[in-house]
């Protein structure tokens, strides 16, 4: 359920920082791209704005995949 959370605000802002999601959901920034920005982008729902350099002060993020568990697709649960 979190995780489609973040790919809908992610979806529905357009590109958005771990720091955002954070103060969004009233959760800490580092903790939420550890346990669920990541998930996301290995399994192609989220990729990173800037690719090659993923502790960029600027680093966001984009939806590019459906969202997690839609029909068809298994969840995300790791």
């Amino acid at each position: 359920m979190l995780r489609h959370t973040i790919w809908r605000i992610v979806k529905e802002r357009g590109e958005t920082t771990s720091e955002d999601l954070g103060l969004l959901l009233d959760m800490d920034a580092a903790n939420l791209a550890k346990r669920h920005v990541s998930p996301l982008i290995k399994h192609r729902v989220l990729e990173r704005t800037i690719p090659d350099q993923i502790r960029h002060p600027e680093q966001a993020y984009r939806a590019t995949g459906p969202p997690p568990g839609a029909a068809g697709l298994p969840p995300i649960d790791d």
